[in-house]
């Protein structure tokens, strides 16, 4: 069901928050690795966030990935 309405979002309501995060993130003026090493430590950080809260049995927020971005970037 969350599935569905993930893809219903995306199909009714654009892009928005992708361009938006796109917009905020900005990684064009650093190096490579040191960008590279950014995307890899939101990428971690949503996944450990998932974990944790499937460990614990907590609610799963939808868009761990959305604060995990932009921690890493701050």
């Amino acid at each position: 069901m969350v599935g569905t309405f993930t893809f219903l979002g995306l199909v009714l309501g654009g892009t928005a928050v992708a361009n938006t995060i796109g917009n905020f993130v900005m990684l064009d003026d650093l190096p490579t690795m040191l960008s590279l090493t950014v995307v890899l430590c939101g990428l971690f950080a949503a996944t450990a966030w998932n974990l944790i809260t499937w460990w614990r049995g907590l609610c799963c927020l939808p868009h761990p990935m959305r604060w995990s971005v932009a921690s890493a970037e701050w």
